[in-house]
Protein backbone atom coordinates (compact mmCIF):
# COMPACT_ATOMS: atom_id res chain seq x y z
CA UNK A 1 0.00 0.00 0.00
CA UNK A 2 3.15 2.27 -0.51
CA UNK A 3 5.06 4.80 2.05
CA UNK A 4 3.81 7.58 4.77
CA UNK A 5 5.26 10.40 5.75
CA UNK A 6 4.75 10.96 9.88
CA UNK A 7 4.38 13.04 12.96
CA UNK A 8 5.61 12.71 16.27
CA UNK A 9 4.97 14.53 19.58
CA UNK A 10 8.27 15.31 20.14
CA UNK A 11 7.67 15.12 24.08
CA UNK A 12 5.39 11.95 24.47
CA UNK A 13 6.51 9.81 21.14
CA UNK A 14 2.48 10.01 19.56
CA UNK A 15 1.87 10.20 16.44
CA UNK A 16 -0.15 12.84 15.04
CA UNK A 17 -0.88 12.52 11.81
CA UNK A 18 -0.01 10.44 9.17
CA UNK A 19 -0.30 11.11 4.99
CA UNK A 20 0.05 8.42 2.84
CA UNK A 21 2.35 9.46 -0.39
CA UNK A 22 0.35 6.25 -2.36
CA UNK A 23 -3.09 7.46 -2.81
CA UNK A 24 -5.85 5.08 -1.34
CA UNK A 25 -8.60 3.63 -3.48
CA UNK A 26 -11.74 5.69 -3.00
CA UNK A 27 -9.97 8.80 -1.95
CA UNK A 28 -8.84 11.93 -3.88
CA UNK A 29 -6.10 10.61 -6.14
CA UNK A 30 -7.09 7.01 -5.83
CA UNK A 31 -8.42 6.60 -9.04
CA UNK A 32 -5.03 7.29 -10.62
CA UNK A 33 -3.33 3.64 -10.12
CA UNK A 34 -4.72 1.41 -12.90
CA UNK A 35 -7.62 0.57 -10.77
CA UNK A 36 -5.34 -1.80 -9.26
CA UNK A 37 -5.92 -3.30 -5.50
CA UNK A 38 -4.07 -0.95 -2.44
CA UNK A 39 -1.73 -3.85 -1.89
CA UNK A 40 -0.37 -3.51 -5.45
CA UNK A 41 0.32 0.02 -5.10
CA UNK A 42 4.24 0.69 -4.15
CA UNK A 43 6.38 3.24 -4.06
CA UNK A 44 6.27 6.81 -2.93
CA UNK A 45 9.38 6.17 -0.29
CA UNK A 46 10.42 10.01 1.16
CA UNK A 47 14.29 9.85 1.08
CA UNK A 48 14.92 13.46 2.70
CA UNK A 49 13.35 15.74 5.07
CA UNK A 50 10.80 17.90 4.18
CA UNK A 51 11.35 22.19 3.88
CA UNK A 52 8.82 23.87 6.58
CA UNK A 53 7.30 27.63 5.57
CA UNK A 54 6.77 29.15 8.68
CA UNK A 55 4.50 31.53 7.60
CA UNK A 56 2.03 29.74 5.52
CA UNK A 57 2.59 26.74 8.45
CA UNK A 58 3.05 23.95 5.42
CA UNK A 59 5.73 21.44 5.20
CA UNK A 60 6.97 20.30 0.84
CA UNK A 61 7.47 17.02 0.28
CA UNK A 62 8.62 14.75 -2.62
CA UNK A 63 7.74 11.14 -2.73
CA UNK A 64 9.67 9.15 -5.13
CA UNK A 65 8.36 7.10 -7.78
CA UNK A 66 6.54 3.65 -7.53
CA UNK A 67 8.37 0.44 -7.39
CA UNK A 68 6.33 -1.48 -10.08
CA UNK A 69 6.28 -0.18 -13.41
CA UNK A 70 4.50 -3.02 -15.42
CA UNK A 71 1.17 -2.91 -13.90
CA UNK A 72 1.10 0.98 -14.57
CA UNK A 73 2.37 0.63 -18.31
CA UNK A 74 -0.46 0.38 -19.87
CA UNK A 75 -3.74 2.75 -18.86
CA UNK A 76 -7.05 1.09 -17.60
CA UNK A 77 -9.98 0.38 -19.26
CA UNK A 78 -12.08 3.03 -17.31
CA UNK A 79 -11.77 6.13 -19.05
CA UNK A 80 -12.75 7.78 -15.95
CA UNK A 81 -9.13 6.49 -14.43
CA UNK A 82 -5.71 6.90 -15.20
CA UNK A 83 -1.96 5.42 -14.77
CA UNK A 84 -0.66 8.52 -13.30
CA UNK A 85 0.28 7.16 -9.97
CA UNK A 86 0.17 9.76 -7.44
CA UNK A 87 1.54 11.09 -4.90
CA UNK A 88 4.65 9.50 -6.96
CA UNK A 89 7.31 12.03 -8.87
CA UNK A 90 5.19 15.09 -6.58
CA UNK A 91 5.49 18.01 -4.60
CA UNK A 92 3.01 17.97 -2.05
CA UNK A 93 2.41 20.63 0.52
CA UNK A 94 0.69 19.23 4.13
CA UNK A 95 -0.50 21.56 6.80
CA UNK A 96 2.12 20.75 9.31
CA UNK A 97 -0.42 20.96 12.31
CA UNK A 98 -2.74 18.50 10.69
CA UNK A 99 -1.10 16.60 7.83
CA UNK A 100 -3.87 17.63 5.35
CA UNK A 101 -2.87 17.65 1.31
CA UNK A 102 -2.95 21.38 1.05
CA UNK A 103 -1.86 21.22 -2.45
CA UNK A 104 0.38 19.06 -4.86
CA UNK A 105 2.31 18.86 -8.33
CA UNK A 106 2.89 16.11 -9.95
CA UNK A 107 6.12 16.33 -11.95
CA UNK A 108 6.37 13.13 -14.04
CA UNK A 109 3.42 11.11 -14.47
CA UNK A 110 3.50 7.44 -14.55
CA UNK A 111 7.45 7.45 -14.34
CA UNK A 112 8.52 3.86 -15.76
CA UNK A 113 12.27 5.15 -15.83
CA UNK A 114 12.95 5.71 -12.33
CA UNK A 115 13.34 9.62 -12.96
CA UNK A 116 12.55 10.18 -9.09
CA UNK A 117 11.76 13.71 -8.30
CA UNK A 118 12.53 12.89 -4.71
CA UNK A 119 15.22 15.66 -3.87
CA UNK A 120 15.17 18.63 -1.94
CA UNK A 121 12.53 21.46 -2.13
CA UNK A 122 13.48 24.74 -1.86
CA UNK A 123 11.27 27.48 -0.51
CA UNK A 124 11.96 30.71 -2.46
CA UNK A 125 11.58 34.45 -3.33
CA UNK A 126 12.06 35.18 -6.82
CA UNK A 127 10.43 37.59 -9.38
CA UNK A 128 7.86 35.81 -12.02
CA UNK A 129 6.47 37.78 -14.69
CA UNK A 130 8.02 41.22 -13.61
CA UNK A 131 6.39 40.55 -9.83
CA UNK A 132 7.73 38.47 -6.22
CA UNK A 133 6.39 35.52 -5.87
CA UNK A 134 7.35 33.21 -2.76
CA UNK A 135 7.97 29.28 -4.37
CA UNK A 136 8.99 26.16 -4.21
CA UNK A 137 11.94 24.96 -6.36
CA UNK A 138 13.11 21.33 -6.58
CA UNK A 139 14.52 19.24 -9.68
CA UNK A 140 14.58 15.88 -10.57
CA UNK A 141 16.95 13.04 -12.03
CA UNK A 142 16.68 14.64 -15.35
CA UNK A 143 18.11 17.74 -14.60
CA UNK A 144 14.80 19.69 -15.26
CA UNK A 145 13.77 22.53 -12.01
CA UNK A 146 10.35 23.56 -12.01
CA UNK A 147 9.02 26.40 -9.80
CA UNK A 148 5.40 26.23 -8.03
CA UNK A 149 3.77 28.75 -5.87
CA UNK A 150 4.29 27.92 -2.30
CA UNK A 151 1.22 28.82 -1.27
CA UNK A 152 -1.15 27.48 -4.05
CA UNK A 153 1.09 25.21 -6.05
CA UNK A 154 0.54 26.93 -9.48
CA UNK A 155 2.94 25.65 -11.76
CA UNK A 156 5.16 28.49 -12.68
CA UNK A 157 7.80 27.24 -14.73
CA UNK A 158 11.09 24.66 -16.13
CA UNK A 159 14.13 24.92 -16.50
CA UNK A 160 15.97 22.14 -18.61
CA UNK A 161 19.53 22.16 -17.97
CA UNK A 162 20.33 20.14 -21.16
CA UNK A 163 21.43 17.60 -19.76
CA UNK A 164 19.32 14.90 -21.44
CA UNK A 165 17.24 13.62 -24.29
CA UNK A 166 14.48 11.45 -22.53
CA UNK A 167 11.88 14.70 -22.57
CA UNK A 168 10.98 15.69 -26.05
CA UNK A 169 9.11 18.46 -25.14
CA UNK A 170 7.61 20.73 -21.52
CA UNK A 171 4.53 22.02 -21.78
CA UNK A 172 5.19 25.68 -21.05
CA UNK A 173 1.27 25.83 -19.10
CA UNK A 174 1.27 22.98 -17.37
CA UNK A 175 4.40 21.37 -17.35
CA UNK A 176 3.34 18.34 -18.46
CA UNK A 177 5.99 16.24 -20.28
CA UNK A 178 6.28 14.42 -23.82
CA UNK A 179 8.66 11.55 -23.51
CA UNK A 180 11.20 10.95 -26.59
CA UNK A 181 9.90 7.58 -28.49
CA UNK A 182 13.26 5.95 -28.57
CA UNK A 183 13.91 6.95 -24.48
CA UNK A 184 11.51 3.78 -24.07
CA UNK A 185 11.65 0.59 -25.44
CA UNK A 186 8.79 -1.02 -27.17
CA UNK A 187 7.16 -4.56 -25.61
CA UNK A 188 8.53 -5.96 -29.03
CA UNK A 189 11.87 -4.66 -28.24
CA UNK A 190 12.21 -6.03 -25.26
CA UNK A 191 11.25 -9.61 -26.67
CA UNK A 192 13.64 -9.07 -29.16
CA UNK A 193 17.19 -8.15 -29.83
CA UNK A 194 17.22 -3.65 -29.36
CA UNK A 195 19.62 -1.25 -28.35
CA UNK A 196 19.28 2.76 -27.61
CA UNK A 197 22.36 3.76 -27.72
CA UNK A 198 23.22 7.38 -25.66
CA UNK A 199 20.41 7.61 -23.44
CA UNK A 200 20.94 10.61 -21.12
CA UNK A 201 21.44 10.96 -18.67
CA UNK A 202 22.22 7.18 -16.72
CA UNK A 203 20.54 5.62 -14.35
CA UNK A 204 21.57 7.27 -11.53
CA UNK A 205 20.69 10.52 -13.00
CA UNK A 206 22.38 14.28 -14.35
CA UNK A 207 21.35 15.08 -10.26
CA UNK A 208 20.96 12.84 -7.78
CA UNK A 209 21.06 13.34 -3.55
CA UNK A 210 24.12 15.84 -4.22
CA UNK A 211 21.80 18.86 -3.10
CA UNK A 212 22.19 22.60 -4.68
CA UNK A 213 22.65 25.53 -2.91
CA UNK A 214 21.07 29.26 -3.13
CA UNK A 215 22.13 32.37 -2.48
CA UNK A 216 19.11 34.63 -2.04
CA UNK A 217 20.81 37.95 -2.04
CA UNK A 218 21.80 37.48 -5.85
CA UNK A 219 19.26 34.79 -6.63
CA UNK A 220 21.88 32.41 -7.91
CA UNK A 221 21.15 28.55 -7.35
CA UNK A 222 24.03 26.29 -7.62
CA UNK A 223 23.82 22.97 -9.21
CA UNK A 224 26.11 19.62 -9.01
CA UNK A 225 25.97 17.80 -11.56
CA UNK A 226 26.67 14.31 -13.64
CA UNK A 227 26.86 14.21 -17.21
CA UNK A 228 26.58 10.30 -17.85
CA UNK A 229 24.61 8.55 -20.63
CA UNK A 230 24.09 4.86 -21.11
CA UNK A 231 23.53 2.29 -23.71
CA UNK A 232 20.32 0.20 -23.14
CA UNK A 233 20.05 -3.25 -25.17
CA UNK A 234 19.17 -6.78 -24.33
CA UNK A 235 22.79 -8.48 -25.36
CA UNK A 236 24.89 -6.80 -22.43
CA UNK A 237 24.55 -4.95 -18.96
CA UNK A 238 24.35 -1.33 -19.66
CA UNK A 239 27.37 0.98 -19.85
CA UNK A 240 27.87 4.23 -18.05
CA UNK A 241 29.83 6.70 -19.93
CA UNK A 242 30.06 10.88 -20.47
CA UNK A 243 28.92 12.25 -23.22
CA UNK A 244 31.57 12.32 -25.91
CA UNK A 245 31.98 16.08 -26.51
CA UNK A 246 33.22 16.70 -22.15
CA UNK A 247 36.32 15.33 -22.91
CA UNK A 248 35.64 12.39 -20.55
CA UNK A 249 35.08 15.32 -17.76
CA UNK A 250 32.06 14.05 -16.03
CA UNK A 251 31.40 16.64 -13.46
CA UNK A 252 29.47 19.61 -13.92
CA UNK A 253 28.72 22.42 -11.36
CA UNK A 254 26.19 25.35 -13.35
CA UNK A 255 24.96 28.66 -11.64
CA UNK A 256 21.87 29.58 -12.41
CA UNK A 257 20.19 32.95 -12.72
CA UNK A 258 16.42 31.97 -10.86
CA UNK A 259 15.45 35.91 -11.94
CA UNK A 260 15.93 35.15 -15.45
CA UNK A 261 16.08 31.47 -15.58
CA UNK A 262 19.46 31.66 -17.68
CA UNK A 263 22.90 29.76 -16.73
CA UNK A 264 25.48 32.39 -15.29
CA UNK A 265 28.68 29.94 -16.25
CA UNK A 266 29.69 26.20 -16.23
CA UNK A 267 31.84 24.60 -14.80
CA UNK A 268 34.00 20.87 -15.81
CA UNK A 269 35.89 18.71 -13.56
CA UNK A 270 36.81 15.37 -14.27
CA UNK A 271 34.57 13.60 -11.45
CA UNK A 272 31.39 14.63 -10.60
CA UNK A 273 30.30 16.22 -6.96
CA UNK A 274 30.33 13.53 -4.31
CA UNK A 275 28.42 16.11 -1.95
CA UNK A 276 26.55 19.11 -1.60
CA UNK A 277 27.26 22.34 -2.26
CA UNK A 278 27.91 25.16 0.18
CA UNK A 279 27.54 28.90 0.49
CA UNK A 280 28.55 31.32 2.25
CA UNK A 281 27.82 35.15 2.74
CA UNK A 282 31.20 35.92 1.28
CA UNK A 283 30.81 34.62 -1.59
CA UNK A 284 32.47 31.52 -1.68
CA UNK A 285 30.90 28.32 -3.18
CA UNK A 286 32.60 24.98 -1.54
CA UNK A 287 32.19 21.59 -3.76
CA UNK A 288 33.50 18.09 -3.45
CA UNK A 289 34.31 15.76 -6.20
CA UNK A 290 34.58 11.82 -6.13
CA UNK A 291 38.14 12.47 -7.53
CA UNK A 292 38.72 13.83 -3.49
CA UNK A 293 39.26 17.61 -4.51
CA UNK A 294 37.47 19.84 -2.51
CA UNK A 295 37.23 23.83 -3.61
CA UNK A 296 36.54 26.99 -2.73
CA UNK A 297 35.08 28.22 -6.11
CA UNK A 298 33.98 32.54 -6.62
CA UNK A 299 30.21 32.40 -6.59
CA UNK A 300 30.29 34.92 -9.53
CA UNK A 301 32.53 33.70 -11.74
CA UNK A 302 33.55 30.05 -10.78
CA UNK A 303 36.72 30.33 -10.41
CA UNK A 304 38.73 28.12 -8.28
CA UNK A 305 40.23 30.24 -5.06
CA UNK A 306 41.49 27.41 -3.19
CA UNK A 307 41.44 23.65 -3.54
CA UNK A 308 43.03 20.85 -1.21
CA UNK A 309 43.00 17.13 -2.19
CA UNK A 310 41.66 14.88 0.60
CA UNK A 311 42.12 11.38 1.74
CA UNK A 312 38.49 9.87 0.05
CA UNK A 313 35.54 10.70 -1.65
CA UNK A 314 33.44 13.49 0.33
CA UNK A 315 30.73 11.73 1.59
CA UNK A 316 28.67 14.31 3.64
CA UNK A 317 27.10 17.76 3.60
CA UNK A 318 29.76 20.75 4.54
CA UNK A 319 28.85 22.83 7.42
CA UNK A 320 30.29 26.22 7.78
CA UNK A 321 30.07 27.51 11.56
CA UNK A 322 31.97 29.88 14.02
CA UNK A 323 34.22 29.86 17.38
CA UNK A 324 35.38 32.96 18.91
CA UNK A 325 34.62 35.03 15.81
CA UNK A 326 36.38 32.78 13.44
CA UNK A 327 34.93 31.11 10.28
CA UNK A 328 35.02 27.02 9.55
CA UNK A 329 33.97 24.70 7.36
CA UNK A 330 33.87 20.88 7.99
CA UNK A 331 33.11 17.57 5.59
CA UNK A 332 33.40 13.96 6.11
CA UNK A 333 34.80 11.76 3.39
CA UNK A 334 35.09 7.92 3.32
CA UNK A 335 33.87 5.62 0.19
CA UNK A 336 30.82 6.40 0.22
CA UNK A 337 27.89 5.24 -0.88
CA UNK A 338 26.01 3.79 -4.31
CA UNK A 339 26.41 7.32 -6.28
CA UNK A 340 30.43 7.37 -5.35
CA UNK A 341 31.37 3.92 -6.05
CA UNK A 342 29.37 3.80 -9.25
CA UNK A 343 31.21 7.31 -10.68
CA UNK A 344 35.00 5.59 -9.32
CA UNK A 345 34.55 3.07 -11.67
CA UNK A 346 33.14 4.76 -14.48
CA UNK A 347 35.69 7.74 -14.22
CA UNK A 348 38.73 5.92 -13.43
CA UNK A 349 38.95 6.84 -9.84
CA UNK A 350 40.84 4.42 -7.48
CA UNK A 351 39.60 5.75 -3.57
CA UNK A 352 42.12 4.67 -1.21
CA UNK A 353 40.83 2.02 1.28
CA UNK A 354 40.19 4.13 4.08
CA UNK A 355 38.28 4.76 6.76
CA UNK A 356 36.25 7.93 7.71
CA UNK A 357 37.71 10.94 8.40
CA UNK A 358 36.01 15.00 9.28
CA UNK A 359 37.93 17.28 7.99
CA UNK A 360 37.96 21.11 9.25
CA UNK A 361 39.58 24.22 7.67
CA UNK A 362 39.51 27.72 8.75
CA UNK A 363 38.41 30.21 7.11
CA UNK A 364 40.62 33.63 6.43
CA UNK A 365 40.32 36.15 8.77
Amino acid sequence: GGDFILAVDMESGKEVWRFWTVARPGEPGGDTWNDLPLDQRTGGSVWIPGSFDPELNLVYFGPAPTYDTEVLRLGPDDQDKNNDALYTNSTVALDADTGELIWHYQHARNDQLDHDWAYERQILEIPVNGVMRKVVVTGGKLAIFEAMDAATGEYLWSIDLDMQNVVAEINPATGDKTLSPRAIPSLDDVLSEFSLPGICPDWLGARNMQSSSYNPATQMLYIPISDTCLDDNTDERWQKYPDISTNSTYGIIKAVNLANKEVVWTKRQTGPQAAANLITETGLLFIGSVDRWFKALDQESGEVLWERRLDNALNSYPITYQVDGRQYVAVATNTGGIHTRTMQNAAGINLPPTGATLWIFALPD
